[in-house]
Order: structure tokens, then C-alpha cells, then sequence
């Protein structure tokens, strides 16, 4: 999947000579607490956050409060706005972006389309993403196992459920570190959608994998159960 899938389009930006009082006003009015600047040709040129602007404001002074004027902090959001901004292009993988806002210790990263802001992609955008991704109330099983290095995932599976009347929801792998060892090891996560009989699990257990978890959700969404 990639990142303009998942990212924000209709984003709120300013331009870096407005003031930072008046930036204040925008992230109130819009319920914001990032807002990406850019020039005249719609280009990123920096991007302010709700602390820069507080930080700006006089001690005695809520940027929020309602008595708060454009003219408040007069100076330019130019003087407090991060200027070199991590970007990443609209047809990145999701995964950059979460490896980028990681990495950065950031919450939100502008998107670009060429050189021109497409959208803005942050944390919750990728909460989101995940979330989709595991088919959240959906019935069926999901089962988490180890796989060989090397080893084709989807291939394994579809041989494991060859001749049992399921519908492979997905099929993902990954590295894993550990984080009370440090051992590196590649998973699996195997989704089955529908009433999956156990006879499915039974192979999976029987192919002599480790299996660390299954997982079944029932139609009803009521019961749900997990298994080590």
C-alpha cells in the first residue's frame, strides 16, 4: 500500500509571512496541532507545530484563548517554523512513512506530488491503516507462525490450505526482533476469513512450524480468542 492511500488531502497550510498569533488562530479555528507552510507555488517551505507557537506566545497569553488577535505575536511565522522538513512522495510505501516519522521522532510528514504538498501523512493516519489492514470485526482466524528464511509465505500457505474450503483474507511476512533476547526471526501472519474449520489450524500446527498465536473471531464479533 502506499502513502497517498492513507494521507490527509484537504490539509490546512499558511503562508510564512503571517503572524504567529495569527497561526495560532488557524490551528484553534481548525483544530489542528501541525501546520505545514508553503510559498506561493504551493511548496513546502517549513512546518510550524502547536509547541513552536506556544513557546512564541507571552507566558500570561493561551494561544486558544478567544481574545487572541492576528496582531497578538506579530512576528512572522517564518522566525519560529522548522525550515528543513522531511518529505515523502505520494507513492511511497506506508511502511516508509511509519520507518521516517520513526526514525525523525516526528508525528506527521508532508507528501508531496513532485514538488508540490499532496497532503500531509501523520501517526493517526497510520493507526488507521493498520487497523484496516486487520480487517477489524470480520470473522475468521488469523494465526501467527514462523517461517524459514527464504521460504516463499504465500505459496506455504496455499499449500497448507489445499483442499479445505477457506478464503485466504492475507497473507503477510516480516522480520521480528525480540526485544528481551535480540533474536531475529521471520514471521507469518496467515488470515483465514469465514467459519474456518480447525482442521486448518490442525495442518498449520502439524507442518511443524512454531506457531505462536490463533486468533478467532466468531460472526457475532462477541467472541473472540486467543491461543499460545
Amino acid at each position: 500500500m502506499t502513502v497517498d492511500l492513507w494521507m490527509t488531502r484537504n490539509l490546512v497550510t499558511i503562508a510564512p509571512t503571517i503572524t504567529i498569533s495569527a497561526a495560532a488562530r488557524v490551528m484553534t479555528q481548525h483544530k489542528v496541532r501541525r501546520l505545514v507552510v508553503v510559498d506561493a507555488d504551493h511548496r513546502v517551505v517549513g512546518m510550524v507545530s502547536a509547541g513552536d507557537v506556544a513557546r512564541a506566545f507571552p507566558p500570561d497569553l493561551n494561544p486558544a484563548s478567544a481574545i487572541v488577535t492576528d496582531r497578538s505575536v506579530p512576528a512572522p511565522v517564518a522566525s519560529i517554523m522548522t525550515r528543513k522538513v522531511a518529505t515523502i512522495g505520494s507513492g511511497a510505501p506506508i511502511e516508509e512513512a511509519a520507518r521516517l516519522l520513526r526514525d525523525r521522532k516526528i508525528g506527521a510528514v508532508p507528501v508531496l506530488q513532485g514538488t508540490r504538498l499532496a497532503g500531509i501523512i501523520t501517526e493517526s493516519d497510520l493507526f488507521r491503516a493498520l487497523v484496516e489492514m486487520g480487517a477489524p470485526g470480520e470473522p475468521g482466524v488469523r494465526v501467527t507462525f514462523e517461517l524459514d528464511e527464504g521460504e516463499d509465505a504465500v505459496a506455504a500457505m496455499l499449500e497448507l490450505c489445499r483442499g479445505y474450503d477457506v478464503r485466504i483474507a492475507g497473507i503477510l511476512s516480516f522480520h521480528h526482533r525480540d526485544a528481551r533476547t535480540g533474536d531475529r526471526r521471520r514471521l507469518g501472519v496467515l488470515r483465514l476469513a469465514g467459519d474456518v474449520p480447525e482442521a486448518v489450524v490442525d495442518a498449520i500446527w502439524r507442518s511443524h512450524r512454531r506457531v505462536f498465536t490463533v486468533m478467532r473471531r466468531t460472526a457475532s464479533a462477541a467472541d473472540e480468542s486467543a491461543t499460545e
